[in-house]
C-alpha cells in the first residue's frame, strides 16, 4: 500500500501497521483500536517493531493483540540518507548559538514533504555552524526509528534581512526646536554625519555630564566642529550668543543607548553629545559627535 509521509508519526504508524499486516480483516485506525508503546525487536525479517493493539468500544475488533511492523529509518528515506538544509535561521529559530529542533522540523518538512514534530526527537537543538548534525529519535516513536542526520549547509541571508525596510526618523533628530519655519540653528544636523574618531581619546574622558572648559584640546575639537558644520563656532563667545560654545555641556555614550536613540549605532560605537547650558543657548537640539572607540 502507499504510505503518506505527510502524516505525523502518531497517524503514520497506522499506515505502517496495515502495510506490514495485509491479512487484517479491517485495517487498523484510531476508530477501531488504540496503540500501546512500540518496542524494538530483531529476528522478524524486515520488521523491527512490535506494538500492543487494543480494541475500542464500538469498533470492529475485540480484545487485545500484539502486531509487528517496520518502523521507518531516516537513513533509507532521503537521498544519500541525509536531508540537505541551507535555510536561513531567524532569531526565533535560535537558542543561543544553536538551532532549535522546531526549525529543523519545519525546514525538513517543507523541503521533503514529511511531517516531523519536535516531540519525535530527544534532541532539542543542533549546532548552527555548517556540519553534519544528528537528531536522535525518541525510542518510543511509533513511526520512526534511529536517528535523523541533516547536513547543515551555509545559508544565505534573505534580501529582506540584508536591506530591511526602514522609515527615516528625521524628526527624531531634532530636539528642542520649534515646529515649522526655516531652522538654521539645529545642532542635530550640523555634525551628525561626521566621523570624530580622531578625537576619541578626548571624547572618552566625558563619562559624566561636564561643562566644556576652554582648554587647548577642546578648542581644537570646536575648531573641527566649525569646519564640518560651516559655522564659526568658538569659545570666545558664551553659548547664549550665536556660535558661542563657552558654557556648553558634553557627555559620552556607548552605542546603542536609550538616551540617544537617534544616534548612528550601525556605523559607530560611541557618541559624544554637546548640549546648551541649563539657561539655554543659541542653538536648538544637540551636536552629535560620532566615533569608533
Amino acid at each position: 500500500m502507499d504510505i503518506d509521509y505527510r502524516k505525523e508519526s502518531s497517524q503514520l504508524v497506522y499506515d505502517l501497521i496495515n502495510r506490514d499486516n495485509p491479512d487484517l480483516k479491517v485495517p487498523v485506525s484510531p476508530d477501531n483500536c488504540k496503540l500501546g508503546t512500540p518496542v524494538a525487536i530483531t529476528g522478524q525479517g524486515i520488521r523491527n517493531t512490535q506494538i500492543p493493539v487494543m480494541a475500542v468500544d464500538g469498533g470492529f475488533y475485540m480484545g487485545a493483540s500484539t502486531l509487528t511492523y517496520r518502523r521507518l529509518a531516516p537513513l533509507t528515506m532521503f537521498a544519500q540518507g541525509v536531508p540537505q538544509l541551507d535555510d536561513y535561521a531567524y532569531p526565533a529559530d535560535l537558542s543561543g548559538n544553536n538551532i532549535k529542533v522546531e526549525a529543523v522540523c519545519r525546514w525538513v518538512n517543507q523541503k521533503y514533504g514529511t511531517a516531523f514534530v519536535p516531540a519525535d526527537f530527544s534532541t532539542t537543538v543542533i549546532g548552527a555552524a555548517p556540519a553534519l548534525r544528528g537528531l536522535v529519535l525518541m525510542g518510543n516513536n511509533p513511526a520512526w526509528i534511529g536517528q535523523l542526520n541533516v547536513n547543515r549547509l551555509a545559508s544565505k541571508k534573505p534580501v529582506s534581512e540584508q536591506v530591511p525596510e526602514a522609515t527615516p526618523a528625521v524628526v527624531a533628530l531634532v530636539s528642542g526646536a520649534a515646529p515649522g519655519g526655516s531652522q538654521t540653528n539645529l545642532a542635530d544636523f550640523m555634525t551628525y554625519g561626521t566621523d570624530f574618531t580622531k578625537f576619541k581619546d578626548l571624547l572618552n574622558t566625558f563619562t559624566a555630564l561636564t561643562i566644556m572648559a576652554n582648554t587647548a584640546a577642546l578648542r581644537e575639537l570646536v575648531t573641527y566642529m566649525a569646519a564640518v558644520s560651516g559655522r564659526p563656532l568658538d569659545f570666545d563667545g558664551v553659548a547664549s550668543v550665536e556660535n558661542g560654545m563657552a558654557g556648553c555641556r558634553i557627555i559620552r555614550y556607548a552605542l546603542p543607548n536609550v538616551n540617544v536613540p537617534e544616534a548612528n549605532s550601525v556605523d559607530y560605537t560611541h557618541v559624544a553629545v554637546v548640549t546648551p547650558p541649563v539657561a539655554g543657548g543659541w542653538f536648538a537640539g544637540r551636536f552629535f559627535l560620532h566615533y569608533k572607540g
